[in-house]
């Protein structure tokens, strides 16, 4: 709408609410109730045919089908550690779950006296 763009870039151009109103009115396109009938059955089809079932379902499987492609295809590209690396790892988890279960059981030891002097049973 250029009018409000005018009205909006230069600081000296006051539109009054009534000059906008009047602009706007005139400036507006009545739809006639047939247009309007073609508008709504455009927006509702969106100019797209209408798919068949069959179509949809080979259109799902081969999705499918391109879903397990990729993915293999992206297995390929995977860097898998060796037999001593797993090892090692394997190991660090290990220890790292003994010493947090270790460190675990004396704070509940610790906690459970604390309590127990406290309560005094």
């Amino acid at each position: 709408m250029p009018f409000l763009q005018e009205a909006y870039c230069s600081p000296r151009n006051k539109v009054s609410l009534k000059e906008l109103l009047r602009w706007l009115i005139t400036n507006q396109t009545a739809a006639k109730p047939e247009e309007a009938k073609a508008d709504k059955k455009a927006k509702a089809n969106d100019g797209k045919k209408k798919v068949p079932f069959t179509a949809k379902v080979k259109n799902f499987f081969g999705r499918i089908t391109k879903y397990f492609r990729d993915t293999k295809s992206e297995l390929k590209k995977v860097v898998w550690p060796s037999k001593e690396d797993t090892r090692n790892n394997t190991i660090t988890v290990i220890v790292v779950v003994v010493i947090a279960a270790v460190v675990l059981v004396l704070l509940d030891m610790a906690f459970g006296g604390i309590i127990h002097l406290l309560i005094g049973a």
